[in-house]
């Protein structure tokens, strides 16, 4: 009986310790379930953006786990709390990050806020066949959801070719439309799928000035034809001119008549002497020069039509007090306005200084230069450039205003105990900001960067030899004693820049 029971009393503590632990553990794991998930796609030519943002029922109580799938592969630029205020206050999340099937399912923690959102850079959700523009907007969940809605983001005045069943047109913000389809009752794994196709609307400028793309080609076509239609007629000119009697060019060649076989000579026979003919006229084949002609007419006509396109192409659009330059076509998914300094300038040149600074950054959509208001207003995808590197761009122009916020700039304080000055990069939005660091020689260093996912996951001091990840959350990177100098840092690809400034 006594060894029964102490057979059993390991047991039953066993038992005993997974009924007690099995609550708890399926607490932990255990995700608060989304009220409604929006999917939206931000369709530019210059770079897309997909947006995943979650929102959860009002009786959930914070902090609450939970959790959002994107497509395996995903790169990350931003994964944070919305707070319903200006985008640059909404805190990032700490997550953790598992792979399911074809999903990449991101973990984390809402604190402040019950809303949050992953933002995707994509570049394969726009394509275009040389009329019509395809939407591709395609997403599974990794649990069940009552309401999806699949929302694309359009050009205002866009025209969905094939309507899809149970979606909607309606008005957005300025300049925009979204077409939008809602799912019910989604479970994990669904394949969803908004792909569609769209005829973009004619952009249009300040004052209603139509700006289209396809009168500025219907102008360029018809000046080529008409170049090309002038110099095919020249050459036939040419050639039909060299055909006509009279216009055969000659070649004179000297000829000696071969005396024809004879008896043989007598001693008393006279000598026979050579006569020079008269020359012969032999016409020369003009069918080699007719080809010449040809492909040199050709060419020509190649040369000239190149030289219009460049010189026609996107050229600037004057409406009123405003000049519109546009470097791409579609919406931007962001805009900054800048003051600029136009005393004693000549306002088409400085347009000119400022669209050609602004040709040499990644990302831009369009600028316009209100002469009157002295504002240049420059759109641009986000997923590429952002404000700082708008206005980094333009400041060797010399044009912005000393008013102008300048790039951002952080000076380095003493961080207390170690005696290390303190710096800290935020990478909430994608990018670093600031962009520019400064401290003092003769004393460390120490760097905070916030965690950057995507493009910023990573940072990089070439000249410094360090290369280290930000995915896990913030890090701080100590830096010895520098000497006086300018070292660069930069995201994994390159794409995102920064200076420490050691005086």
């Amino acid at each position: 009986m006594h060894r029964k029971l102490r057979l059993m009393l390991p047991i039953a503590v066993c038992l005993l310790t997974v009924l007690i632990a099995a609550p708890a553990t399926a607490a932990l794991a255990a995700t608060a379930d989304w009220q409604k998930v929006d999917v939206t796609l931000h369709a530019e030519q210059t770079g897309s953006m997909m947006l995943i943002s979650g929102d959860l029922p009002a009786s959930v109580a914070l902090p609450a786990e939970a959790e959002l799938a994107v497509p395996a592969g995903s790169a990350i630029q931003w994964i944070g709390q919305i707070l319903g205020g200006d985008p640059s206050a909404d805190p990032t999340l700490m997550y953790t990050k598992s792979t399911v099937n074809e999903l990449d399912i991101y973990r984390f923690t809402l604190t402040e806020s019950r809303t949050a959102q992953i933002e995707i850079p994509t570049t394969d959700s726009l394509g275009f066949d040389g009329v019509n523009y395809t939407a591709f907007l395609k997403w599974s969940p990794s649990q069940a959801i009552s309401e999806v809605r699949m929302i694309v983001r359009l050009p205002q005045g866009a025209q969905v070719v094939q309507p899809i069943p149970g979606a909607t047109l309606s008005p957005g913000e300025e300049g925009y439309s979204y077409y939008t389809k809602t799912i019910s009752n989604v479970k994990a794994g669904d394949a969803l799928d908004l792909t569609f196709s769209y005829s973009a609307p004619a952009a249009t400028g300040i004052g209603g000035t139509q700006t289209t793309a396809k009168s500025s080609s219907g102008t360029i076509i018809l000046v080529v034809m008409l170049v090309g239609i002038a110099m095919i007629a020249t050459i036939l000119t040419i050639a039909i001119r060299g055909q006509l009697p009279g216009n055969t060019p000659t070649v004179d060649v000297d000829v000696v008549p071969v005396p024809a076989r004879t008896r043989t000579k007598s001693a008393h026979s006279k000598a026979v002497v050579p006569v020079k003919a008269p020359p012969v006229q032999t016409p020369v084949k003009s069918g080699s020069g007719k080809r010449n002609a040809l492909t040199v007419g050709v060419i020509g006509v190649l040369i000239g039509a190149a030289i219009i396109v460049a010189t026609q192409t996107s050229r600037p659009t004057i409406a009123g007090d405003t000049v519109t330059q546009t470097f791409s076509q579609g919406q931007p998914c962001s805009k900054v306005s800048i003051p600029v300094n136009l005393a004693g300038a000549d306002p088409l040149a400085a347009a000119e200084t400022l669209f050609d600074a602004l040709r040499t950054l990644d990302g831009m959509n369009s600028a316009t230069l209100n002469i009157k208001t002295s504002t240049l207003q420059v759109g641009y995808c986000e997923s590429s450039s952002n404000d700082d590197l708008v206005r980094q761009g333009l400041l060797p122009t010399g044009l912005v205003a000393d008013g102008a916020p300048a790039p951002s700039a952080q000076s380095a304080a003493p961080s207390g105990t170690s005696g290390a000055q303190a710096l800290t990069v935020d990478t909430s939005s994608g990018s670093f900001s600031p962009t520019q660091l400064t401290a003092k020689s003769g004393a460390p260093i120490e760097i905070t960067f916030g965690q950057g996912t995507g493009c910023i996951a990573e940072v990089v001091f070439p000249d410094l030899q360090i290369n280290q990840s930000l995915e896990n959350g913030p890090v701080t990177i100590k830096l010895p004693a520098l000497a006086p100098g300018n070292y660069a840092f930069a995201c994994g690809m390159d794409m995102q820049h920064g200076t420490l400034v050691v005086q």
